[in-house]
């Protein structure tokens, strides 16, 4: 009896072949079969309210799977610096980027790939994959989250608090190499700054500051006329030349004024001693940028009283 309920009701809901006899006439339910006893027809009555949920949930499968169909789009893109974005709510089956940024506020379900370019993980996305960077670095903010692999071809996979202490003692070593260089090459025109400082260090910043600013203002000035491009870029490197040598002689005075009598005859430790003590006060939070910026307008205006070197302060008229 079962089944053969079961059968009269699905075969209510396929569709007909043809036109049933009435034209629009609405069809006849099996429930107005008089022939139906009581406990028959509630049966019927259950099976076709159970079809009816049935097609419902049917329904809204369809609807959340083409939902996901939607938001689950791969995202490609990036063509010479035009980076993929995947933004905050956003979610993804999988990104690539080609020559670009890739950049992750939302959720990739898959990995993040980007060929050329960098993988950035902000602190809102989550890549539920590997992130992948070919020719570049992946950085995962704090509350950025991969889990999958983090790979990368280039550079460091992830900031390290490290990393800008070994630039600042990589910078210090370079600096002093070459200080050390100049020293034996130069000796005199690094005394010569060393003893401008020495003797009027207020002069020289007031002198190196005004220097700097003729200097910007004339570079400015010549870029915009073409034909001074070139007399610009002399301009800066006379400038550069001048501060790194008024560096040379700033970290020989510091050195030299420590309460150190060793230093004081030998003038290689003597700045080696000094480039530490600028080392150490350049790496202080807030204090060490602005110390710094003092005292390379010193140098720069020692080194240009002096004519880089070439004038003796303590010979002056």
């Amino acid at each position: 009896m079962w089944l053969a309920l079961t059968l009269a009701a699905l075969a209510q809901e396929a569709p007909p072949t043809e036109d049933p006899p009435g034209g629009d006439e609405a069809q006849v339910s099996l429930l107005d079969d008089p022939r139906l006893t009581d406990r028959e027809e509630r049966l019927l009555m259950l099976i076709e309210r159970q079809g009816a949920e049935i097609k419902e949930l049917r329904r809204r499968i369809d609807d959340i799977e083409r939902d996901r169909a939607d938001e689950l789009e791969i995202g490609v893109g990036g063509v010479q610096g035009d980076p993929v974005i995947i933004r905050v709510g956003e979610v993804t089956s999988k990104a690539t980027s080609f020559g670009a940024p890739l950049l992750v506020y939302g959720t990739v379900r898959g990995d993040a790939v980007s060929f050329g370019g960098d993988v950035i993980v902000y602190g809102t996305g989550k890549v539920t994959g590997d992130a992948v960077s070919i020719g570049g670095q992946v950085h995962v903010e704090e509350d950025g989250r991969v889990m999958g692999r983090v790979i990368h071809t280039l550079g460091d996979p992830e900031p390290r608090p490290l990393k800008g202490v070994w630039r600042r003692l990589t910078a210090a070593f370079t600096f002093g190499a070459l200080g050390l260089l100049g020293l034996a090459l130069f000796p005199q025109q690094v005394r010569n700054v060393s003893d401008a400082l020495q003797q009027a260090p207020m002069r020289a910043l007031v002198a190196g500051s005004a220097f700097g600013l003729l200097v910007a203002l004339a570079s400015v000035l010549l870029v915009l006329v073409v034909i001074g491009i070139p007399v610009a870029a002399l301009l800066v490197l006379i400038t550069l030349a001048a501060l790194a040598l008024g560096g040379v002689a700033l970290c020989l005075s510091l050195g030299e004024a420590l309460p150190i009598p060793e230093l004081a005859r030998r003038r290689g430790l003597a700045f080696l001693a000094g480039l530490a003590v600028v080392a150490f006060v350049g790496s202080l939070p807030w204090v060490g940028p602005i110390t710094l910026g003092v005292l390379g307008a010193a140098a720069l205006g020692a080194s240009a009283r002096t004519l880089l070197g070439a004038k003796d302060p303590l010979r002056e008229p």
